[in-house]
């Protein structure tokens, strides 16, 4: 059994004299602690931490200092590790880490008191504030599996990793009204909007604080899968394979998470008398940050509708408490509606089809008329109004379509686009060439790259090749 304790406490002023040094920190103030012990012939050990940090710990002594900004760091960290022998290895740790920043200042108060009809006093008490004006809170588990496998002379040792990371902000979670750029997810989520104060756009709902959807406090959820292969022979021959993958998730749902997955290998062997290092490898990384499931700003509109009716566009007309429209059984043409549409009938927004709809200058939409070879038109100088067009649209012609808006609204159609999506291989081949009678080192480095950009109308970089040759002379 063995028991470790460590204890340690700092401080540096802000006028401490570091001498340049950039790892001496100033303004500063440091407790860490550290607690550790192993049992079963050391074959299971634990360990706990606690570290608190404190940036800019001095109060004010007097208004003339202005405001301080100050951040309290709380760690806290414990792991256990079990290596029991012809067994895998596994280790597990976790870390909280909590963070608050401060503006620290002192405010001078005055109270002033009637003594008489005809005087007062004036008292002044000074009063030191320190609201929290930031707060997050960082978790951390992490799993290391470990495992040796002898097969015969050929040894294979397997290493992992797996982390997840949970990023809250924990100020930012408020009630209030969103942007949802998606006509379904908003009630889907549970909104909640009773008292209508989101109605000035039919884009915002209502949600409460610390609700799970969409907004669970900002930040991101990051979790990471990494393994390796490593083999050992009897010939000085070696072998490393490699993977991981790294995902990042929001915490707000109308963002996508991105994925960044890593492949790689190395093979080395080496020659005379190991006097001669080859070694060939190569890796692979792939990013990925699919469609949000929600229009952003930029992406191209199927369907843009305005929301309005427009002359020209079609609805369902209906009598006057609209309990009966021309779709219905018992709609009478001659004695029922008003053949207008009117507020609460139901209606085709034409807004954006890319076809003129409105073929005459009476109707909604404005169009510049051409001559039959659309050589000029209306707005050219040489343009006759008596000899050219009909004063009728045509296929050809310019149209301003007033029902689009370019604006996201509910039942719009949008081509939701991948933000990310490239990938990147890397050759090398490495050589090394010893001469120790001569105490000389010559090596040959040679490295190709090739990027790959897959969104649509992405540039393509050339690939690049690199070359490096060193020799190295010790006397």
């Amino acid at each position: 059994t063995e028991l470790n304790f460590q204890t340690e406490f700092n401080q540096a002023p802000l006028n401490y004299l570091s001498h340049g040094s950039s790892s001496i920190q100033t303004d500063v103030r440091n407790w860490k602690n550290k607690v550790a012990f192993k049992i079963l012939k050391n074959q299971v050990s634990f360990s706990f931490g606690f570290d608190n940090q404190i940036k800019s710990p001095w109060d004010p002594e007097s208004e003339l200092d202005g405001e301080i900004k100050r951040s309290i760091t709380d760690t806290k960290s414990g792991s256990i590790g079990l290596g029991f022998r012809n067994w895998p290895g596994l280790n597990y740790s976790l870390r909280l880490q909590e963070r608050r920043d401060l503006v620290v200042q002192m405010v001078e108060l005055f109270d002033s008191t009637f003594t008489s009809d005809t005087t007062f006093t004036i008292d002044s008490t000074l009063l030191m504030q320190k609201p929290i004006v930031g707060q997050k809170k960082l978790i951390t588990h992490t799993i290391a599996p470990t495992y040796k496998i002898s097969l015969g002379e050929i040894v294979i040792n397997l290493n992992g990793n797996i982390t997840f990371v949970n990023d809250l902000d924990l100020l930012s979670d408020t009630t209030g009204c969103y942007e949802i750029l998606n006509s379904t997810k908003g009630e889907e989520w549970g909104d909640v909007d009773v008292n209508g104060e989101c109605a000035e756009n039919e884009n915002l709902y209502f949600f409460k604080g610390n609700n799970n959807y969409p907004f669970n406090n900002s930040g991101a959820q990051t979790s990471t899968y990494t393994g390796a292969f490593s083999f050992s022979f009897p010939i000085p021959l070696s072998l490393n394979l490699g993977w991981g993958m790294s995902t990042n998730a929001p915490n707000d749902f109308r963002q996508s998470k991105t994925v960044i997955s890593v492949f790689s290998t190395k093979l080395g062997y080496k020659f005379f008398d190991k006097k001669l290092n080859v070694t060939i490898g190569g890796n692979y990384v792939i990013g990925l940050k699919e469609e949000n499931g929600f229009w952003d700003d930029g992406e191209v509109f199927e369907i843009d509708r305005n929301g309005i009716w427009n002359p020209g566009e079609d609805w369902t007309d209906c009598n006057n408490d609209f309990s009966i429209c021309e779709d219905h059984d018992n709609w009478d043409d001659e004695t029922m509606g008003n053949h207008f549409w009117n507020e609460g009938e139901t209606w085709i927004d034409e807004g954006a089809n890319e076809t003129y709809d409105y073929l005459n200058s009476d109707q909604y939409e404005d169009w510049t008329d051409c001559n039959n070879d659309f050589s000029i038109c209306e707005d050219h100088d040489n343009w006759d109004d008596e000899t050219m067009g009909n004063h009728f649209w045509n296929e050809g012609e310019t149209w301003i379509d007033e029902g689009a808006n370019e604006t996201y609204n509910p039942e719009d159609e949008f081509i939701d686009k991948v933000e990310l999506d490239n990938s990147k291989l890397t050759l090398k081949i490495g050589m090394q060439y010893k001469m120790p009678e001569q105490n000389i080192t010559i090596g040959l480095n040679m490295d190709y790259t090739r990027a790959l950009d897959n969104l649509p109308f992405a540039e393509q970089d050339d690939p690049v090749f690199k070359a490096k040759l060193a020799i190295k002379f010790g006397f």
